[in-house]
């Protein structure tokens, strides 16, 4: 079942194996292009999302002699997309971005006459404005 679904992902024949001529996948192992292939992305959207968003992707392979690989377990893959078909985990998370969200730039005449006109700076009164609308 597996092997044909590699197959069909992977666009190749069935007697093509990844690694090993076993069924388990065990040690079967995917690069970039396989597993851009496999779950329907970009290799650009992969290469970024390895460094940014790791997040959005099945655990990786790091090997312990400190090889630079960028390499997936296929059998990971495999029970990462079984996972994502439950709603078991969730890669499309409203979690607040690992970067901080950016400085506003300079105040208008209307946010500073605003917050004037109420006793505020206007660092202030922006940050009270974000907690009335909730954005």
């Amino acid at each position: 079942m597996q092997q044909n679904k590699l197959s069909a992902a992977l666009q190749i024949s069935p007697s093509f194996d990844v690694v090993e001529a076993s069924h388990s996948f065990g040690n079967a192992f995917v690069n970039i292009d396989q597993l851009a292939r496999i779950i329907c992305r970009s290799p650009a959207t992969i290469r970024t999302q390895v460094t940014r968003e790791p997040n959005k992707l099945p655990p990786r392979v790091k090997f312990k002699d400190g090889t630079t690989s960028v390499v997936w377990s296929l059998k990971t893959v495999w029970s990462w997309l079984d996972q994502l078909e439950n709603n078991e985990i969730n890669v499309l998370s409203d979690a607040a971005p690992a970067y901080p969200k950016s400085k506003r730039g300079k105040p208008t005449n209307v946010e500073k006459n605003a917050a004037q006109s109420v006793g505020m700076s206007v660092i202030e009164y922006r940050k009270s404005l974000s907690t009335k609308t909730g954005v």
